[in-house]
């Protein structure tokens, strides 16, 4: 198929959003020379400071009785769905960083997440005016860093 068009990126903006404000960056607006190697320069540090914050593996603050009791009562993990049984116990998952109490989970949801979260991904994606969507996985290192789409 023949490119009707080309586009040529020629900056960025990002910034790290987290429901605690004390993780969350200010935007870093780029636009210059060789714009795609300084997007990966960034996008890689991210991912690794990400890393570093959800690798912090606080543990669980007490729950309050309301939470006691939300956790006593599903017989289903609210992450799989899948019936909690002697096999499939369930188990209190919380935020490693936070300390928070999120759901009750079956044992193998909740180590599902926990490697989720300490092995971060970081997918970017930058939809251009003409509708075309560029996606991005570091963790893969099979970007283009030309910039064309």
């Amino acid at each position: 198929m023949k490119a009707v068009e080309e586009h040529r990126v020629s900056g960025f903006c990002c910034h790290r959003v987290a429901s605690d404000e004390k993780y969350q960056t200010p935007p870093e607006v780029y636009s210059g020379k060789n714009v795609m190697d300084r997007f990966y320069e960034h996008v890689v540090k991210a991912a690794e400071i990400i890393g570093e914050i959800v690798r912090q593996e606080l543990d669980m603050s007490p729950m309050t009785p309301q939470q006691e009791l939300d956790f006593q009562k599903p017989t289903h993990c609210r992450n799989c769905n899948t019936p909690l049984s002697p096999t499939s116990h369930k188990v209190r998952h919380h935020c490693h960083v936070s300390g928070r109490y999120l759901f009750p989970c079956c044992n193998k949801c909740t180590l599902l997440l926990w490697v989720l979260s300490v092995c971060p991904t970081v997918n970017c994606q930058n939809t251009v005016a003409s509708g075309l969507k560029m996606d991005f996985n570091t963790s893969k290192h099979d970007f283009d860093k030309s910039g064309t789409i």
